[in-house]
């Protein structure tokens, strides 16, 4: 999997993520984690098989510009009126991110957020499933945020 780009369907995935039912995706984790370090952020997923999409929030609520680019589902919308959306690819073990990416063309493996995000990001996880959605799960700061698309929230 790489990096995927959410474009303007984001409509689509919000009603996608909401018809839960045999999905064929893997057993879903028991846990995951998020550590902010230096250079980089990292997911752990504790449990659980196959592959997941891992997406990153900054809580609306403690800045009057959050960066919602990562969020796997809403993205973010610039003042020219276009969507930045990006989603981030993870494994049974999880993913590390480095800091300092293209909000306009986010490298997988990269993010625009950095270790003074920690404390002030919704996070999402979402079993992957081949031209599909997966079961989701969302934790941080401002769970709401994910309100209304049928994850589970979660506290990990």
């Amino acid at each position: 999997m790489t990096t995927r780009t959410l474009g303007l369907l984001s409509a689509l995935a919000l009603i996608a993520c909401t018809e839960k039912g045999d999905t064929g995706a893997a057993a879903g984790p028991s846990a995951a984690s998020v550590s902010w370090g230096a250079s980089s952020v990292s997911l752990t997923v504790d449990g659980g098989s196959g592959e997941y999409w891992f997406g990153m929030a900054e809580d609306t609520t403690t800045s009057t510009d959050p960066w919602t680019g990562e969020d796997c589902v809403y993205g973010y919308v610039t003042g020219t009126g276009s969507t930045l959306a990006w989603c981030h690819a993870a494994d049974t073990s999880g993913t590390t991110l480095t800091y300092g990416g293209d909000p306009n063309n986010l490298a997988p493996g990269d993010t625009v957020f950095s270790q003074g995000y920690d404390g002030f990001v919704n996070y999402y996880l979402e079993a992957y499933v081949e031209d599909g959605y997966g079961d989701c799960w969302v934790w941080g700061s401002q769970v709401s945020y994910y309100s209304g698309i049928g994850c589970e929230t979660v506290d990990w």
